[in-house]
């Protein structure tokens, strides 16, 4: 990278136009209080507002259900904490039609120019564009259907291989690949996904929930939540059930 020549460009027009004009690419900066301060027109139109306006100065509890809110946080304060990317993370989002959305997101802390971490950028795009253009991949948007909708079954990873003609191994290398995390892994993450869901929307047990999310043992759910959450499933329901 030839920093001289860096240093003298402005990039705020670039920032400006790439913002504004990238069409299937959902694109945002928040504050390191993560408050959105500036929000692209594709995410705007898929929450469906019109001026950047609406959004600037809110954050995620104010347009998304507070499980996956909590989810965006957690991530959000890894990245400002840390100062270190987030890179290829997957995400489903309801898509107010019953269903989920799949993506893959990136974020970036931003730094003032005396190195403290003042907020972070943050890009999301979704699967079904990621995969047409990183081809022979798009072969996997089969997989991740059929995980999305059958995650409290028992799923086996040749299984799996075997709906896309793949050996284990090549199966493995390339869903890694892709979602940067292997098959087992983003199981245990859609069954979180939705583990999340049930504590907030529902009045089942602890052991009920683990069951209907594909973990038929317990202590393994609850292992699998703290891991990805940092709480127990039952601190996450107390907490924001209060």
């Amino acid at each position: 990278m030839d920093e001289k020549f860096l240093n003298q460009i402005d990039f705020q027009p670039f920032l400006s136009q790439f913002f504004q004009n990238a069409s299937d690419l959902f694109a945002f900066v928040k504050d390191k209080d993560f408050k959105f301060r500036m929000v692209n027109n594709c995410l705007l139109n898929r929450l469906g507002f019109l001026s950047e306006s609406e959004m600037i100065g809110k954050d995620d509890f104010d347009f998304f259900q507070t499980n996956l809110a909590e989810l965006f946080r957690v991530e959000d304060s890894q990245v400002i904490d840390d100062k270190k990317s987030v890179l290829n993370a997957t995400w489903s989002v309801p898509n107010g039609r019953g269903g989920l959305d799949w993506y893959i997101s990136s974020k970036y802390p931003l730094m003032n120019r005396s190195g403290e971490v003042v907020g972070l950028i943050g890009v999301m795009r979704g699967i079904t564009e990621v995969t047409s253009i990183l081809e022979p991949y798009s072969q996997l948007s089969k997989v991740l259907r059929y995980i999305q909708e059958n995650f409290e079954k028992q799923l086996e990873v040749s299984e799996l291989a075997e709906m896309v003609n793949l050996s284990i191994s090549q199966f493995e290398r390339r869903f890694k690949k892709l979602l940067n995390m292997t098959p087992i892994k983003f199981i245990n993450k859609v069954r979180v996904d939705n583990a999340c869901e049930m504590l907030l929307k529902t009045n089942n047990t602890l052991s009920a929930i683990a069951y209907d999310c594909g973990f038929y043992d317990h202590s393994y759910f609850t292992k699998q939540f703290k891991k990805k959450m940092g709480k127990t499933p039952n601190d996450y329901r107390s907490e924001y059930l209060k």
